[in-house]
């Protein structure tokens, strides 16, 4: 209706102008720079409605209550919220009440780079894993019990302009109490293994969206690390991101570790779709979805080839603690200081159903106290999984504990 009430005031306000000229120029004779209307100075640039008015007879635009230009619902142009002469301006419609702003600190390629870094050193924080004594099944009379410990430190350390660095630090260490042989090497099971990394993950943010971008680590995965040139590794990711539709991106990747269950480059293609903000999925190598069904329902999975796969649904039961529930195939790769073959890694390989809770601590992390059912447990030394009944120590299904300190994402 405001559209309306304005066309049929328009021919009332031009005629209410022309009789306002005629009156003036009938009292006052005409200024000499201001007969036809243009002042003797040029106007100030269009927007800028502040400055003085010109010479003569002509008023201020809004004396004629005629704004320059439209007016800004706040009111910034010296009218106020509501000019003099036209109808009120109704302020625009509020936002959804769970709308905010997309402010990234860093671009989608520098954010997925950091989140392949979990895939080996878990997310930033504390993890102790205790699985009791077992019985070895294919060992009569033998047992094993094992706790495990992981500390994952991530640390933005350089960014400018397009151009981002991410420092990590990843220590593993895992506790063996058994009695239980290595049979095909004659050797004892080895007691202590450690797995200690560290390297940069950095990337280039180019135009209209695209990066570029490589993981770089090096370490010792060892039962005594660092010990000779046999028991380092190294490995590398590296990774190109492309602009998709609205939030979506293509994702290229080729990824090599030589104590991943598959020692060769991986190539990985993958398109990351993203249509709101309850859910995301990485379609391809590698495989991640984050779905929130419900505002206190989240569903999340990962998978990287071959053997890496991860499961976990939580309910978040009141504001800040959280139920879950979750499922993992987790693998364990080493250099044996003392082995007879260079060639050969020590695998350790288990699949665990835990349930449990996660309470939300200062400084945005979140403690996890869970526990569960450990089953298809067993280690074994070779080239490759081919060889899993190589020095093969299986170990019986069985409960185990599990106490987390981790930086929420």
């Amino acid at each position: 209706m405001g559209g309306w009430f304005r066309l049929a005031a328009l021919p009332m306000m031009i005629g209410a102008l022309l009789a306002h000229g005629i009156a003036r120029a009938e009292e006052d004779p005409p200024p000499p720079t201001a007969t036809l209307g243009v002042p003797s100075s040029p106007l100030p640039p269009d927007g800028d409605n502040t400055g003085p008015a010109p010479p003569g007879p002509l008023a201020p635009p809004a004396s004629l209550g005629v704004p320059a230009r439209p007016p800004t619902p706040g009111g910034d142009d010296n009218f106020g919220a509501n000019p003099p002469g036209l109808p009120s301006v109704a302020p625009p419609p509020p936002l959804p009440k769970n709308w905010q702003p997309r402010q990234e600190k860093y671009a989608f390629g520098t954010q997925f780079g950091a989140a392949l870094l979990t895939s080996k050193n878990g997310l930033p924080g504390y993890g102790l894993t205790w699985f009791p004594s077992g019985n070895v099944g294919n060992q009569p009379g033998k047992d094993l019990g094992l706790v495990r410990q992981e500390l994952a430190l991530f640390s933005p350390f350089w960014q400018e302009g397009p151009d981002a660095a991410i420092a990590f630090l990843g220590v593993r260490n895992s506790l063996f109490k058994t009695d239980a042989k290595l049979v095909n090497s004659d050797r004892d099971f080895p007691t202590n293994l450690w797995d200690i990394n560290v390297g940069v993950s950095y990337s280039h943010s180019f135009a209209e969206g695209w990066t570029a971008g490589v993981n770089v680590n090096a370490g010792s995965p060892s039962d005594k690390p660092f010990s000779a040139a046999n028991v380092l590794n190294a490995g590398i990711i590296a990774y190109l991101t492309t602009p998709g539709r609205a939030n979506d991106h293509w994702v290229f990747a080729v990824i090599y570790s030589p104590t991943s269950d598959f020692a060769y480059p991986i190539p990985g293609v993958a398109y990351f779709y993203q249509p709101n903000e309850y859910f995301e999925m990485n379609i391809g190598i590698p495989f991640l979805m984050k779905w929130r069904p419900y505002e206190d329902v989240t569903l999340e999975a990962f998978y990287l080839p071959i053997r890496t796969l991860s499961a976990k649904a939580s309910w978040e039961a009141t504001p800040g603690i959280r139920a879950f529930a979750s499922f993992n195939w987790y693998y364990e790769s080493y250099f044996l200081a003392e082995r007879a073959n260079n060639g050969d890694r020590f695998f350790s390989f288990e699949k665990r159903l835990a349930t449990g809770l996660s309470f939300d601590l200062p400084f945005n992390l979140a403690l996890e106290v869970s526990g569960g059912y450990g089953f298809d447990r067993f280690y074994f030394q070779g080239r490759r999984y081919g060889d899993r009944n190589r020095d093969r120590v299986s170990v019986d299904p069985g409960v185990f504990g599990q106490l987390q300190i981790r930086l929420k994402f």
